[in-house]
């Protein structure tokens, strides 16, 4: 990201120009092998942050980012393993492709056997708002659009605030109140 974040819009109008659909995302999340690596591309600018939102704002649907305001605290926090699962080379079945919590495998279970047990049931279930740590009483929580995988990655629990989400949160409450 550090490296094409000025190239924004042109990517945006190469998707159009192509007939594909896009997503900005600002999470990079760590490598199956748990190296953090990518992390060090973060645009941790929160100025340039603001310039990539800015040429966003025009793309908002396709922002990997909430654009409304006031998060239902009851609500899900996001879709992982509600939508889909994601499966590792070696079998291994993840409810996201960043967060490494395995839910089984493919080579002991059926998938369909996976997706209907316990394991995804009780994680779903759990990634909730009202479980975050930090949230509750955060003054950017609304702009924020919190990676469970990358907080677990970082921090060891998926319930707890990381720097890439943070600040991405910090430059979406500033532009609102410009």
């Amino acid at each position: 990201m550090k490296q094409n974040y000025a190239d924004v819009e042109n990517i945006i109008q190469l998707s159009k120009s192509l007939g594909t659909t896009h997503r900005i995302g600002m999470n990079l999340i760590n490598k199956n092998n748990g190296d953090n690596s990518p992390s060090q591309l973060f645009l941790d600018d929160e100025g340039k942050i603001k310039e990539v939102l800015r040429v966003a704002e025009n793309h908002l649907f396709s922002m990997d980012i909430p654009v409304v305001q006031g998060k239902n605290i009851s609500g899900s926090i996001c879709g992982a393993g509600t939508t889909s699962l994601t499966i590792s080379p070696d079998g291994t079945v993840y409810p996201c492709v960043s967060l490494k919590t395995p839910l089984g495998s493919v080579i002991e279970s059926s998938v369909q056997d996976i997706w209907n047990g316990e394991i995804r049931a009780s994680l779903v279930k759990s990634l909730v708002w009202e479980n975050t740590v930090e949230c509750k009483t955060c003054e950017v929580a609304d702009n924020c659009p919190h990676c469970v995988g990358i907080s677990q990655a970082e921090n060891g629990s998926p319930f707890t605030c990381n720097h890439c989400d943070r600040m991405v949160a910090e430059a979406i409450s500033e532009l609102d109140s410009e």
